[in-house]
């Protein structure tokens, strides 16, 4: 029989929990949460859920200072086990990586304005963008990227678009607040009106255009446009 690693009177000891919490993150394709972490403690052993979040906290530190090539994240409002940035040159040259597994310059766009205006309509991504959109934006809520959360009420009822979990996942982001500021998108191929359209102004410099952003959904929700070709309401 198959010797644990560590001994059953033991299994609730502060390394024998690391162990355990990191076999989870190990197995998970999505970020665990620390709720989810709760449920398999061992039996017997109660814990708050600052204290596996500060347990996670140790790990993390750990894994810095031993220099391991991954590390831990807070992503999509839970934690995962990712490599380090250092090592993706070596990671995209074992996967072979090309162009084409990346997500076009359109939909980049198209997902930026979503992201910064959501929730938001076709028409009025359209209009910021100046280009027809239905394409892209189907593409990109068959890839789970953006979600219909409901319609907006006026004449046409077109749906209205925000962005998933697995968005946050793709990119990184713990949550939507983690999103750059326009002055850090700068450096970005993107379309200057892209950048304009920030509903979270979440500094003073931003705070100039929040009529410039009403103006352009008052322009857009004239509309008729639905969303992508056989989507349900529900989305």
């Amino acid at each position: 029989m198959t010797e644990s690693l560590f001994e059953k009177e033991n299994e609730t000891s502060i390394d024998s929990l690391k162990a355990i919490f990191e076999a989870v993150l190990f197995v998970s394709k999505r970020p665990v949460t620390v709720r989810d972490l709760r449920r398999v403690l061992p039996e017997g052993r109660r814990m708050r859920e600052s204290e596996i979040a500060a347990i996670l906290e140790e790990i993390k530190i750990e894994y810095i200072k031993s220099r391991r090539s991954f590390r831990i994240v807070e992503i999509a409002g839970g934690y995962q086990l990712r490599t380090s940035p250092d090592f993706a040159p070596y990671i995209a040259k074992y996967f072979q990586l090309n162009k084409a597994e990346h997500l076009s310059q359109p939909a980049l766009e198209t997902l930026a304005v979503i992201a910064y205006r959501q929730p938001i309509t076709r028409a009025v991504i359209e209009g910021i963008r100046g280009v027809d959109s239905s394409g892209v934006t189907k593409s990109l809520y068959e890839k789970g990227l953006i979600k219909i959360v409901g319609r907006q009420e006026v004449p046409g009822r077109p749906f209205l678009y925000s962005t998933t979990e697995k968005f946050l996942e793709y990119f990184g982001l713990k949550g939507i607040d983690d999103l750059p500021h326009r002055r850090e998108l700068s450096d970005l191929d993107l379309k200057q009106e892209t950048m304009d359209f920030n509903p979270k102004k979440r500094d003073e410099e931003e705070k100039d255009n929040e009529t410039e952003a009403g103006q352009g959904e008052e322009e857009g929700i004239g509309e008729t446009s639905s969303g992508p070709e056989g989507e349900s309401q529900q989305g």
